[in-house]
């Protein structure tokens, strides 16, 4: 394979300064820009929609700053690394690739190392912090980094991966912080003035800089800060799930995907900055009434039970036995306790009937204050969570689906998880706000099964084994 690609390396190089010479006349760099994307295509077994190839165009453009929102899996991070290949090779560029976290990041490094021996590229490190670089021929340059340098020297190429993804404070600041990098560094300036300047920079980009976003959208993010500035604008160009086929048909197979709640769905896959609304639960809890564990675990070889516990210093100690089959989940019991004692009893209970059959899962330990006492009665935890506050954001997305598609239901005896879960609610900022909840939280601590991977991937042939 890397045979075949050398002799394309220097055609690629020249086309890739067609591509980008603003003084050529369009039909010419577009052309060039096909017979690229076509080497490419036919090297790493890939086939480029027409919105992968507008989307390549429009990042390679002279339009100095716009945010390119798409689809879970709709190949945006892919794309603009090939586009940001062809900038650095057709014209001197410095370029910082921030991504809204680490995975992210090391996604976009993956996916970059391909693209080397076709570019003439090579692996590096920056000088003063060791990020990690593509190096050039002609001295351009992209360096990685987690949202963390966001100041200093200039760059003429700002790509912004998945400022959907940031809600840490500090990141937040930084991705505003970043944006100035093209006219030199925000680092001197506060946090009123920056905000002021947003707006503003748009059109005070300098000629020949880019600033480019990329990201499926959310609330209380970056992402949803420069949607809303640039959209009125219309430098916000948006691939829904129905103009990616791959996703699409993914979407219309995968379960896992259509248990999501529907604002998820709405957000993820059609592109739409949703409301979370003020109560999370839409609808009445499923119930079900004299419901009967022996006999449900016996009708069902694959039934287990799941004893979840959570702790919260206002209202003490919570447990829940959950019973879960193919089918989905029965909430059954419910124990609210300070002493030690009726814990153990409860989870004793359970244990002992079905052997082998009981899976435990806990709070953090350092917060479950009676966890020595549960021990020393020979109960045995398999599994611990540090229940922060993305962790209870995922878990309970998840919950919301479960209990939308009916798949969540609850014996008619659980009263406490019912009034729960009829006043639960998030606040103003979209955020939970504290509230007695932490029966709810112990049901979210026992949804694992549902957080199966179902991150939707680009067919991308033999790219990833090269």
């Amino acid at each position: 394979m890397q045979a075949s690609i050398i002799p394309y390396q220097h055609i690629v190089r020249q086309l890739c300064k067609v591509a980008v010479d603003l003084q050529i006349a369009e039909q010419k760099r577009w052309s060039a820009l096909c017979v690229i994307l076509s080497i490419l295509g036919t090297a790493f077994g890939i086939r480029f929609e027409p919105f992968q190839h507008a989307r390549i165009w429009r990042f390679i453009s002279d339009l100095p700053h716009f945010f390119e929102v798409s689809c879970r899996g709709g190949s945006k991070t892919q794309d603009f690394l090939i586009a940001a290949f062809i900038l650095c090779e057709g014209e001197y560029t410095q370029c910082a690739w921030l991504a809204g976290n680490n995975p992210q990041l090391e996604e976009a490094i993956k996916k970059s190392k391909p693209l080397l021996l076709l570019f003439g590229a090579r692996e590096g490190s920056s000088a003063k912090s060791h990020d990690p670089t593509i190096d050039f021929g002609n001295g351009s340059q992209i360096t990685f980094n987690p949202m963390t340098a966001t100041s200093g020297g200039r760059k003429n190429l700002i790509v912004l991966d998945e400022g959907g993804k940031i809600t840490d404070k500090d990141k937040k600041d930084n991705y505003m912080f970043a944006v100035g990098m093209s006219m030199g560094t925000f680092v001197d300036l506060n946090e009123e003035v920056v905000l002021a300047r947003l707006q503003g920079q748009v059109f005070q980009t300098p000629s020949g800089s880019r600033v480019r976003h990329c990201s499926t959208l959310a609330y209380d993010t970056p992402a949803e800060v420069y949607y809303k500035i640039l959209e009125p604008l219309g430098l916000v160009f948006i691939t829904t799930m129905d103009q990616v086929w791959w996703v699409k048909d993914k979407f219309g197979t995968d379960p896992t995907i259509k248990s999501m709640p529907d604002w998820f769905i709405q957000m993820e896959f059609f592109c739409k900055l949703m409301p979370r609304g003020t109560k999370i639960f839409k609808q009445d809890p499923v119930i079900v009434h004299g419901f009967d564990i022996k006999a449900a675990m016996s009708l069902y070889r694959d039934g287990q039970v799941l004893l979840g516990a959570d702790w919260n210093p206002a209202w003490g100690h919570a447990f829940v036995a959950m019973f879960k089959h193919a089918g989905g989940y029965v909430v059954f019991d419910e124990l609210r306790t300070l002493p030690p004692a009726p814990a153990i009893a409860f989870l004793l209970k359970y244990i002992k009937a079905f052997p082998g059959r009981v899976y435990l899962k806990f709070e953090k330990p350092t917060v479950i204050n009676i966890l020595d006492d549960i021990l020393a009665a020979g109960i045995s935890v398999q599994e611990y969570e540090l229940f922060d506050g993305k962790t209870q954001t995922l878990k309970v997305t998840i919950y919301q689906g479960l209990v939308e598609h009916e798949k969540m239901k609850y014996a008619d005896n659980v009263t406490i998880i019912i009034s729960q879960h009829e006043r639960y609610s998030l606040g103003e900022d979209g955020k939970i706000p504290r509230q007695e909840d932490h029966m709810l939280d112990c049901v979210s601590h026992l949804v694992d099964s549902e957080l199966n991977t179902f991150e939707v991937s680009a067919p991308t042939g033999r790219w990833e084994s090269i």
